[in-house]
């Protein structure tokens, strides 16, 4: 039998009740595969989302691509620090500058 010990560090993970009590879910608002809700976070600053993970089950085509590219392209977002997507088909054209 084996046995895993997983210890997580308190100051690595730190919940912030009062978001977790909003309506706005971990997955964003919008319906469960829509991408809007953490897209307005992105384009709004948000200086909580610093790291932003698209699960494979959000709708996450070339017009996200797009307004994602516009608010970092733009300047607007300044906190977003790195970006993870994977399991969407893309376009070839949607990835180039």
């Amino acid at each position: 039998q084996t046995t895993t010990n997983c210890a997580v560090d308190a100051k690595e993970v730190i919940y912030d009740i009062k978001e977790l009590r909003s309506p706005i879910m971990a997955w964003g608002q919008g319906g469960f595969k829509s991408c809007d809700a953490l897209l307005k976070r992105v384009e709004q600053n948000d200086v909580k989302l610093v790291e932003l993970v698209i699960l494979p089950m959000k709708t996450f085509g070339a017009a996200e691509i797009q307004r994602l590219s516009n608010s970092i392209a733009s300047g607007v977002n300044t906190n977003l620090k790195t970006i993870s997507a994977s399991g969407h088909h893309l376009p070839p054209e949607s990835l180039k500058i």
